[in-house]
């Protein structure tokens, strides 16, 4: 029975979306090599290196797989320029927010290239799932993809709060990312769970 189901589900993914999303994370994945932050661990705050940072090493390849799925359904019209406009704005937001825990994105408080390319990942992505919110959908599409976005959300926000709580004898972070992070998630989750019921009802 799970069999038969993955199998259905598993046919009605776009192949070629995952690997595209898949393949978009190399870029990000090289600078940080390059910069020496892909495994190292800044010494300021907690600085997340990227290897530690499972939103993009984990989530990351979930939501190609959540983009794959969706698809088929997305419908992309003049709408989907103002919702790239405030896809750009929040994620812009956020990185500012994001300084002193994800080391590989930020350097003497600018982004760098690594920081770059996930802040444009991040553009699309958050476009995408906007896509997705206001596109009316099949109702096993809804399930599917509502599931797949409560599996993301704990690699998406709460490591950086594990990540603190790992460290906090040895590097002392002085921010509290761990109720932070706790609070985000639920915070995901809730939005996740809302917007699901509002398109299934």
């Amino acid at each position: 029975m799970l069999y038969n189901w993955l199998v259905s589900q598993a046919a009605q993914v776009n192949w070629w979306v995952a690997a595209i999303f898949i393949l978009g994370i190399l870029p990000q994945i090289f600078f940080s090599y390059r910069d020496g932050t892909l495994f190292s661990w800044q010494h300021q705050h907690v600085d997340l290196p990227l290897s530690w940072h499972w939103g993009v090493i984990i989530g990351d390849p979930i939501l190609a797989i959540l983009f794959a799925r969706i698809w088929s359904g997305l419908h992309f019209n003049i709408t989907s320029i103002l919702l790239l406009i405030a896809s750009a704005a929040i994620s812009w937001l956020l990185h500012q927010s994001w300084k002193g825990i994800s080391g590989h994105m930020f350097k003497n408080g600018r982004l760098t290239p690594a920081g770059w390319c996930h802040l444009i990942y991040f553009v699309v992505a958050l476009e995408l799932i906007f896509e997705f919110i206001f596109t009316p959908m099949a109702r096993s599409t809804v399930l599917v993809a509502t599931n797949i976005l409560l599996l993301f959300a704990p690699f998406a926000v709460f490591e950086p709060g594990l990540a603190e709580w790992v460290s906090k004898v040895k590097r002392k972070p002085k921010t509290t990312w761990f109720w932070r992070s706790l609070t985000s998630l639920v915070l995901m989750w809730t939005v996740i769970l809302i917007t699901a019921h509002a398109k299934l009802w």
